[in-house]
């Protein structure tokens, strides 16, 4: 981790991330796209 900003390296990895606020849970849609992310759809 670079301790001046925070961010991880991860050289030769695919990774992927999301910012998912708790609140969008209550969204008409928001169970289906958390479980669309985690399954890569």
């Amino acid at each position: 981790m670079d301790p001046d900003s925070g961010q991880l390296a991860a050289r030769g990895l695919a990774v992927q991330g999301v910012q998912f606020h708790p609140e969008a849970m209550r969204t008409e849609h928001g169970q289906a796209m958390l479980r669309n992310f985690i399954e890569g759809k």
